[in-house]
């Protein structure tokens, strides 16, 4: 047989093969093979759709170690598990637990540490019912608490800061002047606080726009307040890189213990917050997409009507 012939035999053999009986045959439509990919074109095939994730359970509080004196009168870290934060619609929340509480047990579990907790809950399915033993004020209590669906970062954000009041005590420092500021000196003006960082490449075209609102709208007393979580050295270094001028609308500060940004749970950069003259959040926008989203963002703060006291009917 000539040997033009055997190959064109062997070909002819390759493409008719089957897979033996029993054995598993590799499916036509993967979305990985090139040839797959144009038989879908042709015999419309449908495509493959990838699996969700499954969600996860949420316990819906923020945790940390309970802190401690020492003889010293030094503040120290111990083992014990204390609730730092109880976010608004969670389970948590539902079944009272507060501020403060020291978790003792999770189901008989005794709990070893903020991790140790965290991989319980994991274990657990959304609807399943936890019976937590915790310590109030030095006294036990039991709660039961029925997990939920964990929400998205931004979601926890807004679920716990929209329309809320924010600190107004704490204290950052302006790099270059040294200057120490807290926002309750800006009561009465309308923000807009962003948290960025100098190599963060959103932050860095969000400036102009923010300079071109602080000029828009002056007449209302907009104060545009640039927090960064680095240290004063870099942020300084930074400034005089890109000149003052930059900057010239913003009030640049620095935090950089990230106190601020820790308490709100905030991970994204750049971030900004929109704040009413009363110092309260009224806004929040993830991320920095054009000059005219942030415009409307602040649109909506400015007009976020107060709510008006009900007034009483007069008496007879």
């Amino acid at each position: 047989m000539p040997p033009r012939t055997i190959r064109l035999l062997v070909v002819s053999l390759a493409l008719t093969s089957v897979a033996p009986t029993g054995s598993a045959q590799v499916p036509i439509d993967d979305p990985d093979d090139p040839f797959s990919q144009r038989l879908r074109g042709r015999r419309h095939l449908p495509k493959a759709v990838p699996k969700r994730p499954r969600a996860r359970a949420w316990l819906g509080v923020g945790l940390g170690p309970e802190m401690i004196k020492d003889p010293r009168g030094a503040t120290r870290p111990s083992k014990r598990v204390a609730i730092r934060q109880v976010f608004p619609g969670s389970g948590a929340q539902a079944a009272g637990v507060k501020v403060g509480d020291i978790i003792v047990e999770i189901d008989r579990v005794a709990i070893r540490s903020v991790d140790h907790l965290v991989g319980l809950v994991r274990k657990r399915r959304i609807g399943d019912r936890l019976v937590i033993a915790l310590e109030r004020a030095g006294e036990g209590r039991t709660l039961t608490v029925k997990l939920g669906a964990r929400p998205s970062r931004q979601q926890v954000v807004q679920n716990a800061w929209l329309n809320q009041q924010l600190p107004e005590t704490m204290s950052f420092t302006e790099p270059v002047a040294g200057q120490v500021h807290t926002l309750k000196e800006f009561r009465g003006a309308p923000l807009i606080i962003e948290f960025w960082a100098t190599y963060c490449g959103p932050c860095k075209r969000a400036t102009p726009w923010l300079n071109e609102l602080t000029r828009r709208y002056r007449r209302t007393g907009l104060q545009v307040i640039k927090i960064s979580n680095q240290d004063p050295d870099t942020v300084r270094r930074h400034l005089k890189k890109v000149g003052h001028g930059a900057t010239d609308r913003q009030l640049v500060l620095v935090d950089p213990n990230d106190i601020l940004r820790s308490k709100l749970h905030l991970t994204a950069m750049p971030t900004f917050l929109y704040v009413d003259a009363r110092g309260f959040v009224r806004n929040i926008g993830f991320g920095a997409r054009s000059a005219a989203e942030l415009d409307r963002a602040l649109q909506l703060a400015l007009n976020t009507p107060r709510r008006s006291r009900s007034k009483k009917a007069p008496t007879p």
